[in-house]
């Protein structure tokens, strides 16, 4: 178990109870309706683009939202909103086989393709921001299969972070 503690001041224990996944840059935790990521040693994303990103207010864009910090006060990764509602890769509804099984209509599929589309103009507004990355796996879509959420932010081109 690790304890750590936001820069708001929030302390939270994350532990194998929390984990949900590991990747190349670090580990997931969930502890309520926040999202933990603390990075691997080495890895973190500089702090300022930490604060760029946070004018990227969307509803649907999953952005850091709070420093995160071991027990020496490192900053070792941030927070984030829980998608909501059982969400699922984008990759998965996008085979047949699972659109077939849950009932996913060309006209779901448009709506959802339309809601990308207004995340990347939100996105793209912004002077200097760009989203760099956004492969299938990027995106999470509610179990409903009708809302659809931009992840891996911190991929994001910021003005500092071309």
């Amino acid at each position: 178990m690790s304890k750590f503690k936001t820069r708001s001041g929030k302390t939270v224990d994350l532990n194998q109870n929390n984990f949900k996944a590991q990747g190349g840059e670090g580990k997931i935790y969930i502890v309520g309706d926040t999202v933990y990521k603390v990075w691997e040693s080495g890895k973190m994303i500089p702090e300022k683009k930490i604060n760029e990103l946070n004018v990227l207010d969307h509803p649907k864009i999953i952005r850091p939202e709070d420093i995160l910090l071991d027990s020496k006060n490192k900053v070792v990764g941030y927070t984030m909103k829980l998608v909501p509602d059982n969400a699922v890769p984008l990759a998965q509804i996008l085979t047949r086989t699972y659109r077939d099984r849950e009932g996913v209509t060309p006209q779901c599929m448009n709506e959802l393709v339309k809601q990308i589309a207004d995340g990347i103009r939100f996105i793209h507004k912004k002077p200097g921001y760009l989203q760099v990355d956004g492969n299938e796996f990027n995106y999470m879509v509610t179990g409903k299969h009708d809302h659809v959420y931009f992840i891996d932010v911190n991929s994001f081109q910021t003005p500092s972070f071309p």
